[in-house]
Order: C-alpha cells, then sequence, then structure tokens
C-alpha cells in the first residue's frame, strides 16, 4: 500500500543536438534533469526550480508533453 504518492516533473534540455543528464550519485545513474514537486506548487514552478538548482540554468518551455510517447510521436527523438 502506497502511503503518499509523490509528483515528479522531468525534462529534456539539448543543446547543439546533445541532451543534458545529470549524473545522481545515490543510485550511481544517469537521469534527465528533474525532481519531485513542492506542497502547493505548480508542475511548472517545480520544473524551472529543479533545473535551476541542478544546473543552474533559467528555462523557458518550447513545447509541453504528457508523457514520452507524445513527444516521440511529434519527432523529439529520432
Amino acid at each position: 500500500m502506497v502511503d503518499k504518492l509523490k509528483t515528479t516533473v522531468t525534462t529534456f534540455i539539448f543543446h547543439n543536438n546533445k541532451l543534458l543528464l545529470i549524473h545522481h550519485k545515490r543510485n550511481n545513474q544517469w537521469f534527465h534533469v528533474g525532481g519531485h514537486t513542492e506542497k502547493n506548487e505548480t508542475l511548472d514552478e517545480a520544473l524551472k526550480r529543479e533545473v535551476k538548482k541542478e544546473v543552474n540554468l533559467d528555462i523557458k518551455f518550447l513545447e509541453k508533453f504528457k508523457h514520452y510517447g507524445e513527444a516521440k510521436s511529434k519527432g523529439v527523438f529520432k
């Protein structure tokens, strides 16, 4: 049984046709930039905060997708 559900956000940041990933030390794996939302925070606010915290970038949204399949169908991943 799940006591508490946590909402997370993630983003794909591309520069010069390269995808930015961050190394998660605890899991020893590479991930897209993102993280958990905080109480009373919108998804957009959470994503902007996480990007600033993890890679020190201020972002603007070019396009939003609800899930990986939607992004793939629009040609984001080739």
